[in-house]
């Protein structure tokens, strides 16, 4: 790409906020490598990596960046022999280990994110590396004592050793024939030797050997005679400890070493995850959307923001490639002009970069061979140029590289010919832009000469743009209109600024009659085309409202006869097992009725026994009964089976009486029945539909007729499935509080309640739901917590604000 479209651009800025998201040091690096790329396949494949990552981004679980660190400098020493220090063999092993971490974590995710998982397949397995380094090197960044045997033998004799010395040296301290001689109860070292501070005049009395003195000379640091001995003896075997420390990370240094090359491929995948995600992050901070990459070379960006500007940024909609290849934005100079010219090219880079960008969804770009820009100031001191000069220079290399780039490159420039005679400027800019079109190439050029409005309107593939001006605000509303050019509203400005009218009117007449019909023409134009844009935009936007209720519809819809379906199977089962749970209690009484026949003949045969004969009687009597009702319970399960709606063939009678709070009524605006909740306030009303609450206008209900037979209600017609299963969740939500307590319970007790409790508030189509487990150890809340993350009914949950419960409740969300 050009390097200087890139600067003029602002690309270095986005790449920038690409480095900023980066976790690691080497995704950082790799993210200051990022440039455009000019070959299709690799756009589409940045685009598909960062897509997936913002799933990821999106989903409850994250994705496990952390730990990776820049070990590349260590393992490139560890190749060459070197030996490398506890500090950085720790950082190799906890990077190894966060790299298994993240690509057991993609891989296992594979059918979400197809690309990313085959990318982590990439990172290598060092399992005897990580474990040796971990097993002889602590969290300290210290060798371990069970590093190797040799190591503890000799630390715990260099400990015994230390022990001795401190021992002796206390002594001394603690002895009375010293007392006088020693400056500072205490034992200090020097050069590596324990010693205590003697005061200089009894240095020859204490005896021993100085290793230092203090800057007055009143004190110097002594090594006692019964210590000098043992303070040897240490030396020796510490000696031998840092040996032995050494031996050992040689041998680590060796394990790096020998994977060095796998290791350093797995750095450099780990490297672009790292900076695949930080594009992915950006994307969710921009607010940004994937570009479709299309082969045809057509630039179709809807509402499309500068990714660098703050605040109220208003979104332009561009069209380039397809019935015209080259744009020319007239009007003032308000700025509107330039943004929209820089948009356009940094959108183009920041894609092809494999960034998302920030326009809405549906927005495509070609990936195009080159992108150029004239914008700017251009005067160069050092090379003596001026403006107009600096800008002809750089648009003649544009078109020296167009020549070789055709149809697949992207031509910006900002006030084309300007800096130099109008007339002789206008005549250099029609030229360039005809080249540029015989040359294919998608160019967007402002200007101010007029003469370019006219060989828009009267060359084919080549249309007017301009940047809408409030004129009764004199500011520009940004907004970019195609179709129709700019005019410079010099005059009317003038007039509202203030300027006597004999003065305006003097100039309307120099620039004589047809440019000023041109520039009523063009006025007009513009005014119809922001009338016409208006209508549209409601248009679109009552378009989408009806849109997204009949989506909403269809998924009640769907909804409702999932539900039926589910209920008619539960008491379809429901029933069988009762059928099942009788036949075995008749059984059983069919033998007690069996053996009471026995008994009482038994009875009979011996007389003077009628009490006997009476409890035989009884017992009959009370088998009998709970047969009789086994049955009826049977039968009256049996009738309240859901069966399936007969088919409506027509549509509910209307009543002439205005409908009142619980009528069923039918909604006009939506061809849709439902219940009315309550008195209608200005002029609006709240409407119960199956599991939604809508409000509309109260003029546009009209009272259902009730049906005949029907008793003490208005009857349900037309989607007899909604309005029952409407009719069971206003039942159930009378009877299901939207708070469940688990205070108190186990743990299989808890999980019982809430399951019970789950199905009862998703019948009663209550959301959110507030479920107290307290906070304790957190055992309960863990327990719900898991039990919540398998259920597919649940989307989210929450701890609410600490005044509201904090971390003793949690908020439940339920799927519609």
């Amino acid at each position: 790409m050009n390097p200087h479209s890139l600067r003029v651009l602002e690309y270095d800025a986005i790449r920038e906020r690409v480095v900023e998201q980066a976790t690691s040091m080497l995704g950082q690096e790799r993210a200051r490598e990022m440039a455009p790329s000019w070959r299709d396949e690799e756009v589409r494949r940045w685009q598909a990596e960062t897509t997936e990552g913002v799933r990821l981004l999106r989903a409850p679980s994250g994705i496990p960046l952390g730990g990776i660190r820049d070990v590349r400098n260590a393992v490139r020493a560890a190749a060459a022999g070197g030996t490398l220090e506890p500090t950085a063999l720790l950082q190799v092993a906890d990077t190894i280990a966060a790299g298994q971490k993240l690509k057991a974590f993609l891989v296992q995710r594979h059918e979400q994110v197809p690309v990313l998982a085959e990318l982590a397949r990439r990172i290598g397995e060092f399992p005897m590396v990580e474990r040796a380094i971990h097993d002889a090197i602590d969290d300290h960044a210290e060798v371990r004592d069970d590093a190797s045997p040799v190591l503890a033998r000799l630390r715990k004799e260099m400990r015994a050793v230390r022990g001795r010395m401190m021992e002796r040296l206390n002594s001394i301290l603690r002895s009375p024939a010293y007392r006088d001689m020693i400056q500072d109860p205490v034992i200090t070292t020097r050069e590596d030797r324990y010693c205590i501070p003697v005061k200089s005049e009894y240095r020859t009395q204490f005896g021993g050997l100085i290793h230092d003195q203090s800057s007055s000379g009143a004190t110097v640091f002594m090594e006692p005679p019964p210590v000098v001995e043992l303070g040897n003896e240490l030396r020796q075997v510490e000696i031998k400890e840092r040996q032995e420390v050494e031996r050992i990370l040689r041998e680590l240094t060796g394990y790096v070493g020998k994977f060095a090359p796998e290791l350093s491929e797995t750095l450099a995948t780990l490297a672009e995850l790292d900076y695949i995600m930080a594009r992915a992050k950006l994307a969710v901070l921009m607010d940004a959307a994937p570009p479709e990459i299309n082969k045809e070379g057509f630039v179709g960006l809807r509402r499309a923001r500068h990714p660098l500007l703050t605040g109220v940024v208003v979104p332009i909609d561009i069209e380039l490639g397809r019935q015209h290849t080259v744009v020319v934005i007239t009007g003032p100079n308000t700025g509107g002009k330039t943004v929209s010219l820089k948009t356009t090219g940094l959108l183009a880079l920041m894609a092809q970069s494999g960034l998302h960008i920030s326009a809405d969804e549906g927005s495509t770009l070609p990936v195009f061979h080159g992108v150029y820009a004239d914008i700017g100031d251009e005067q160069s001191i050092q090379q003596s140029l001026s403006t107009f000069s600096a800008h002809i220079t750089n648009i003649g290399r544009i078109l020296q590289d167009v020549e070789k780039t055709g149809p697949r490159s992207l031509v910006l420039l900002d006030e084309v010919g300007a800096g130099t005679d109008p007339t002789e400027g206008a005549a250099l800019a029609k030229a360039i832009l005809h080249t540029l079109l015989q040359r294919r190439a998608r160019t967007i050029a402002t200007t101010h000469y007029g003469e370019l409005k006219e060989f828009a309107y009267s060359t084919e593939s080549v249309e007017n743009a301009s940047v809408e001006f409030d004129m009764e605000t004199l500011r520009p509303t940004y907004r970019l209109l195609i179709g129709i050019p700019g005019s410079s509203n010099a005059f009317a400005i003038a007039a509202r600024l203030g300027l006597a009218e004999p003065v305006v009117q003097a100039a309307r007449t120099m620039v004589g009659t047809d440019r000023a019909v041109l520039s009523d023409v063009i006025q007009r134009l513009t005014e119809d085309q922001r009338s016409t844009e208006v209508d549209l935009r409601r248009a679109a936007q009552a378009s989408r409202e009806a849109e997204t209720t009949r989506e909403q519809y269809e998924r009640e819809l769907r909804q409702l006869r999932a539900d039926r379906s589910d209920t008619l199977n539960r008491a379809k089962t429901e029933a069988s097992d009762i059928v099942r749970k009788t036949r075995m209690e008749m059984d059983r009484i069919q033998q007690e009725l069996r053996r009471l026949e026995k008994d009482a003949r038994k009875a009979a045969a011996e007389p003077g026994n009628p009490e006997a004969i009476q409890k035989l009687r009884e017992r009959l009597a009370r088998t009998t009964g709970r047969a009789e009702q086994r049955e009826e319970k049977v039968e009256r399960r049996l009738q309240h089976v859901p069966r399936p709606a007969p088919p409506v063939e027509t549509g509910p009678q209307m009543d002439r009486r205005p409908p009142t709070p619980g009528d069923l009524v039918w909604i006009e605006a939506f061809n849709q029945q439902g219940t009315l909740l309550g008195e209608p306030e200005g002029g609006k009303a709240n409407v119960q539909v199956g599991a939604m609450r809508i409000t509309v206008p109260y003029d546009s209900l009209r009272r259902i007729m009730a049906q005949k037979g029907a008793v003490g209600a208005t009857a349900r017609v037309g989607a007899p499935a909604g309005g029952q299963r409407a009719d069971l969740r206003m039942q159930a939500r009378a009877n299901v509080s939207p708070e469940v307590s688990l205070r108190g319970m186990r743990a299989d007790e808890a999980m019982i309640r809430l399951d019970e409790y789950i199905d009862e508030v998703c019948l009663a189509g209550l959301s959110p739901v507030r479920v107290v487990h307290g906070k304790g150890t957190g055992a309960l809340k863990k327990v719900v917590w898991e039990y919540l993350q398998k259920q597919p009914q649940v989307s989210g949950f929450h701890h609410p604000p600490e005044e509201e419960g904090g971390s003793g409740v949690t908020i439940v969300e339920l799927r519609e």
